[in-house]
């Protein structure tokens, strides 16, 4: 939908297939009542609306939104939401989490499992293409 606006925040990511061979894997070597940390890496909420937006030929959000007006936003979507019966657009938790960066580190599923997580760029590049695919009609 073209946003103007993107979050000065960070995120972690992590490609589906790579959740699943990790499920695999537990499930073939018999791991059980381990935890591990399924994360592909972290990028910029900017680069990754940058990113999306390219391979679907849209137009990238430009504008930062500063923290105060994403705050204050979010309390008056809370508000909206109350009237009109519906679930916030965005609620200040998720507000504050926009904000903050933090890092998983994945060590412990790297040597256990033995492979490399998909990069972002991969990951994009398939998500994009699924979505397209989906939404393509053969006239």
């Amino acid at each position: 939908q073209e946003k103007l606006f993107y979050a000065d925040g960070q995120l972690n990511f992590v490609d589906v297939r790579d959740v699943v061979e990790m499920i695999w894997q537990m499930h073939s070597k018999k791991i059980y009542g381990e935890r591990f940390i399924a994360n592909g890496g972290h990028t910029t909420f900017k680069n990754l609306f940058f990113q999306i937006a390219q391979r679907l030929n849209k137009r990238a959000p430009s504008i930062k939104m500063p923290a105060s007006l994403l705050a204050a936003l979010a309390m008056a979507e809370e508000m909206r939401s109350r009237i009109a019966g519906t679930e916030p657009l965005i609620t200040r938790q998720s507000a504050k989490l926009a904000r903050e960066f933090f890092y998983y580190s994945n060590e412990k599923a790297l040597h256990k499992f033995n492979f490399e997580f998909h990069s972002l760029e991969n990951t994009l590049d398939w998500c994009c293409k699924q979505y397209s695919g989906a939404y393509t009609t053969n006239i």
